[in-house]
């Protein structure tokens, strides 16, 4: 008991801003962030925990005592992580009202800057439950907080359901993808703004059950990244080229209406078919504001993707970097008309940083080649980026090597049959 007024009478001794000035050094860029902006082989080989990190200042300096967890809550908060097991969420959401009363109790809903939704499946039926129950997910927390960023890191399956896409997941088999990632964010300006409005009030189950969730029009997203994770695997089943992948961007059309003020856009998924990459095309084609690029199609040089290619029966390495080359024909020459009209005005390459080092294969080369004569005349910022410049080249993108490259902005008016 005198050891905690000592401590009281030591904070006591300190202004305000010593204290602010103490904690920032111990507040961490949270490990999800890290893990984002690493973008070297984003998630595409085993699911592994994106949210933890041995180095916990804060979280170590909140035990000392309970007035220093006082001083650092609204800190700690500051970034959550909510785990959704299919079976545990499907029977009542018992620990999810827990955590949204603990943010009310303690006022921490305007403190928390992100959120990251970690998924597993169970059996399908358990799978089949959360789709009912947890269709109160995301009008519940949206109704006490009011995240920048919200990431969701789960199982193509928990994808599906966070989504509410319905998506075609027949041939997910053939990919083994373990999980997928996506991450919206709020552009800061708006994100600030919009914290100076009140938090909605809680809602019962019953009522709140029969909400739409529907995440990707919860709040204006400025940006978006997927990350589709790896297709090496389909590669070694028959017709390969016809299978489809599980990703939202299945429904282009979707996508195109949910996200009005998207202006950047992600892509990763190492080494996709040209069928994924037509899907991706045909959504930027739909997004009227963006104004950024940004695609990573192969995983670095060590990655499990890349050793199964070259070790594995049943692949053929020329098939898969076929469709490579394919692929950045596509999106390059969506890229070059999309800037011609004074839409997209920046595009990145997650791989120009793997390609450029000594050493790397041939197939990596005549990428970065390929990207490097495609957009000559754009100028060139480093680092895999490049930007619109008044002696940008005006090429016909019809012009590129690789056949005939269809205009997909000619095509994105009416929707197709899978679209919702």
């Amino acid at each position: 008991m005198e050891g905690i007024k000592t401590d009281q009478a030591c904070l006591q001794s300190l202004a305000t801003e010593i204290v602010e000035l103490i904690l920032s050094f111990l507040d961490l860029t949270p490990p999800s962030s890290a893990y984002l902006a690493s973008s070297v082989n984003l998630p595409s080989e085993t699911l592994e925990d994106i949210t933890s990190s041995p180095n916990i200042p804060l979280k170590s300096l909140s035990l000392v005592s309970r007035v220093w967890r006082n001083i650092t809550l609204q800190r700690l908060f500051k970034h959550v992580r909510l785990r959704l097991a299919s079976l545990s969420f499907s029977l009542g959401l018992t620990d999810f009202h827990t955590f949204l009363r603990f943010v009310d109790t303690q006022t921490l809903g305007r403190h928390i800057e992100s959120i990251v939704v970690v998924g597993s499946g169970g059996p399908n039926g358990c799978i089949d439950r959360f789709r009912e129950t947890g269709r109160s997910f995301w009008p519940l927390l949206f109704a006490h907080v009011d995240p920048k960023d919200v990431i969701v890191y789960s199982t193509p399956e928990f994808v599906d359901i966070l989504t509410a896409f319905d998506l075609f997941l027949d041939d997910a088999w053939a990919y083994e993808i373990p999980f997928q990632l996506l991450h919206l964010q709020q552009s800061r300006e708006h994100w600030q703004r919009e914290r100076l409005q009140p938090l909605g009030s809680i809602r019962s189950l019953p009522e709140a059950h029969f909400i739409p969730h529907r995440l990707l029009v919860a709040r204006p997203w400025a940006h978006l990244a997927i990350y589709d994770g790896s297709s090496i695997k389909c590669y070694r089943t028959y017709e390969f080229w016809n299978k489809t992948p599980p990703s939202i961007l299945q429904k282009p059309y979707t996508l195109g209406s949910d996200l009005k003020n998207l202006t950047s856009l992600g892509f990763t998924a190492i080494f996709p078919q040209t069928s994924h990459v037509l899907l991706l095309l045909k959504s930027i084609c739909l997004l009227a504001r963006l104004k950024t690029l940004r695609v990573q199609l192969l995983p670095a040089s060590d990655s499990a993707s890349l050793v199964e290619m070259v070790t594995t029966g049943g692949i053929d390495p020329s098939d898969v970097w076929r469709e490579i080359t394919e692929c950045y024909l596509l999106i390059l020459s969506t890229v070059i008309r999309l800037s011609q009209r004074a839409q997209l005005t920046r595009f990145e390459s997650g791989d120009w940083v793997e390609m450029c080092g000594e050493g790397q294969e041939s197939g990596r080369m005549a990428t970065t080649k390929l990207i490097t004569e495609v957009l000559e005349g754009w100028e060139i910022l480093g680092n895999g980026c490049w930007e619109v410049s008044r002696g940008s080249s005006r090429r016909d993108p019809t012009s590129l090597e690789g056949g005939s490259i269809p205009n997909l902005l000619h095509d994105s008016s009416e929707p197709d049959a899978n679209s919702s």
